[in-house]
């Protein structure tokens, strides 16, 4: 595997990156694709896990919520 590093966008004298991870083939076979993922690191490991629904929920912050929120109520309209 490979990390590499790219220039996202300079805002003033501000430049932010992006890292990008080459991860083996393997990862088509499992359903991580198109999820939402907790990337940590620690002592020079690279953790990667699938949030479940209920930890994702759980980090939403109270506007996240609120939009959510209202998505759904303007879906639940017919």
């Amino acid at each position: 595997m490979k990390i590499t590093k790219a220039l996202d966008k300079k805002v003033g004298d501000v430049i932010y990156y992006k890292y990008k991870i080459n991860l083996p083939k393997k990862i088509e076979e499992t359903d991580l694709l198109d999820k939402e993922l907790n990337v940590r690191l620690e002592n020079n490991r690279i953790t990667i896990e699938k949030y479940s629904n209920k930890e994702y929920k759980k980090n939403l912050t109270d506007k996240e919520k609120k939009i959510r929120k209202e998505l759904l109520k303007i879906m639940d309209i017919k």
